[in-house]
């Protein structure tokens, strides 16, 4: 990557959180956390982020419907974000579902560096 990515993690584990974290700040991003999709809505309405790892099994409000708000809310200014779901149970979660909901891809739980190199790869 040539750029400096923002990123938003949000993400109910915190050792998810902090493996994520480790492995994007290693790769020269700038990254913001929060704990379930309600705060990412609410960062998102008031901060910028080329990318998000939105979790989708998180409490209050989880990852389908956040990617949903994020995407229909105007002041997230979110027509360019690239939001990755996140899951454990790719297999039992509705790929389509992800895409759907807003989700720009997806990626499968535990993270490896490799996987989270390749796909910011993909989109910047």
């Amino acid at each position: 990557m040539e750029q400096t990515l923002k990123v938003l993690i949000a993400e109910d584990s915190l050792t998810n959180r902090l493996v994520l974290k480790a492995m994007l700040d290693s790769l020269g991003c700038t990254v913001h956390m929060v704990e379930n999709g309600e705060e990412a809505v609410d960062t998102c309405a008031s901060n910028t982020y080329d990318c998000i790892f939105m979790d989708l099994h998180m409490p209050v409000l989880d990852g389908f419907a956040a990617i949903e708000k994020i995407r229909d809310d105007t002041a997230c200014n979110s027509e360019k974000t690239v939001i990755i779901a996140c899951t454990a149970d790719i297999l039992t979660v509705s790929k389509a579902k992800c895409f759907t909901s807003g989700a720009t891809d997806y990626i499968n739980k535990p993270f490896k560096k490799i996987d989270i190199e390749n796909i910011l790869a993909k989109y910047f």
